[in-house]
Order: C-alpha cells, then structure tokens, then sequence
C-alpha cells in the first residue's frame, strides 16, 4: 500500500468516526494507530475461527433459539391430538336443583368422584394445518441458519485471507527496509571516500 492510499483510508476512517459518534466535522479526532498491531503476531487456525464465530455470533444463536422454540411447539401441536386423562370431582351442592328435588334421598350421593377420558376430534382437523405450517417455518428456519452459517464463513475467510496477505505485505515491507538501508549505507561509505 502506499501513502497516499494509507492517509486515505485514515481520513475515511475518520470520517465514519465523526459519523457514528455524531460529532461536528470541526472537532478534530485522529485515530492513535502507534501500538495498534504488536510485533509478534501469530496466525490463528480458520477452523478454530470459524467454531468461535458461529458460537459468538448473536444472528446465528437467536435463529438457532428460533429453531428450538419451533421443535418444542412441534411437540404440544402433538400433544394436542393425544387423549386427556382428569381425574374430577363433583359435590352434591354444585347443582341447585338437587337441593330442592333430590332424585334419591340417600346420603351417600353427596359426591362424585371419578376418572375423564376425554378425546379431542375437533383438534385432528386442525393439527394437519397447524403441522404443515410449523414445519414450514421449521425449513424456513433451517434455511436461514445454513444461510447465515455460510455468510459467517465466508466474512471468516476473507478476513483471514486479508490478514495473511497483510503479513505478508509488512515481512516484504521489512526487507524491503533492511535493503534499503544496506543499500544507503554502501552508497553513503561509496561517496564519503
């Protein structure tokens, strides 16, 4: 890179700064970039990236949250269609009627208990609907993650990518510092003698 296209990008960045922070353009900011990158840097492994990412990646987890939610309403649409099994009770004096006209003056019919078996027809119609819609927005959902999986990887590896041809730029800028500063000193002793 050159100078110039390095003062660019300063000034650019600069700009998006006054830009995001909502600042005046006649407040001066200047980006202080003099221990920005250490001396010992180290490239790290892209799959290591990639696994840190997809678990950092707040998009990915809350579509990944979606997705659960979708599999458990999955389940209660199913639970919906199963027979229900109550256990009920009923007390002589709920029903006003048998106060005054008791059909049997026996005193053991003052309760009821017993067991309910109660099987919903209704909800068999409307599981088949409900079903293809959340396994629709289940493949929705799947889709969106796969999509975003893939994007996350791809920013990964351009990025690393940029990184390591920037590596590279700054060991063949340090040659190209050593030579020239070899290269001075030849022709610096060449013309003082």
């Amino acid at each position: 890179m050159t100078h110039i296209q390095l003062k660019n990008d300063i000034e650019i960045a600069e700009d998006l700064l006054h830009t995001m922070l909502s600042v005046p353009e006649e407040v001066e900011l200047h980006a202080n970039t003099e221990n920005l990158v250490s001396k010992d840097y180290r490239i790290i492994d892209l799959d290591k990236l990639m696994k840190k990412a997809e678990t950092a990646n707040e998009e990915l987890e809350i579509l990944q949250k979606k997705e659960n939610i979708n599999h458990i309403e999955e389940k209660i649409l199913r639970s919906e269609i199963l027979p229900k099994i109550s256990v009920e009770t009923e007390y002589f004096l709920k029903y006003p009627n048998m106060l005054f006209f008791p059909p049997v003056s026996d005193p053991y019919r003052m309760g009821m208990a017993g067991v309910t078996l109660t099987y919903p027809i209704g909800n068999l119609f409307r599981y088949k609907s409900k079903k293809e819609k959340n396994s629709e927005e289940l493949q929705l959902l799947q889709l969106q993650i796969g999509e975003k999986q893939e994007s996350l990887r791809h920013e990964i590896f351009t990025a690393y990518r940029k990184f390591k041809e920037a590596a590279e730029q700054i060991d063949v800028a340090k040659e190209a510092i050593e030579q020239a500063a070899e290269n001075y000193r030849i022709v610096k002793i060449k013309y003082t003698n």
